[in-house]
């Protein structure tokens, strides 16, 4: 009977011990499992956040009217730019046939305007023509050659004075 009383008080003794460890690794695992739910929920909230500031960068980098609030010099200095250019290929057009009514009806040659009022003031409108290419397009210039990469800029800024220069227009001192 004492030996029975005895393997009794072992079984309870382990079958206490083996409750307790169970215990342990139950804590421990719920405590595993807190922790990487709890990195679960912050890895989520920063690709929400991540996600979020892309998406306000890429807003920001096509609000077109942001850019003119932020640059109205360079938004001037585009437009003009490009009313110049979009005009002087129309000018070029205008003598030219297009290819869909190659020669019907025919067309008389255009006929040079007669000298006039403007004609006395052509001199002072190229000046003043050249001027407005030269500003306009050295703002442009200041303006993308500030974006560029250092090892880009100079070619840019030869590139951007030669079309000035072509367009009639003298370039302007950077103010950099």
């Amino acid at each position: 009977m004492e030996n029975e009383e005895v393997i009794r008080r072992q079984m309870e003794n382990t079958r206490e011990s083996l409750t307790e460890k169970l215990e342990t690794l139950e804590n421990k695992l719920i405590g595993s499992v807190q922790e990487a739910t709890s990195a679960v929920h912050e890895a989520v909230q920063q690709v929400r956040t991540t996600v979020s500031d892309s998406v306000e960068s890429v807003k920001d980098a096509v609000d077109l009217g942001a850019h003119i609030d932020r640059h109205p010099w360079v938004a001037l200095g585009v437009s003009v730019a490009s009313g110049y250019v979009v005009g002087a290929a129309l000018a070029a057009d205008r003598g030219r046939p297009s290819r869909s009514h190659a020669a019907w009806p025919p067309q008389p040659p255009p006929q040079p305007a007669p000298p006039g009022l403007l004609a006395e003031w052509e001199p002072e409108i190229r000046h003043l023509k050249g001027l407005a290419v030269g500003a306009a397009l050295s703002t442009l210039r200041d303006w993308v050659v500030g974006q560029t990469p250092p090892h880009l800029a100079h070619g840019l800024r030869d590139v951007i004075d030669g079309i000035t220069r072509k367009l009639g227009g003298e370039p302007l001192s950077s103010s950099n």
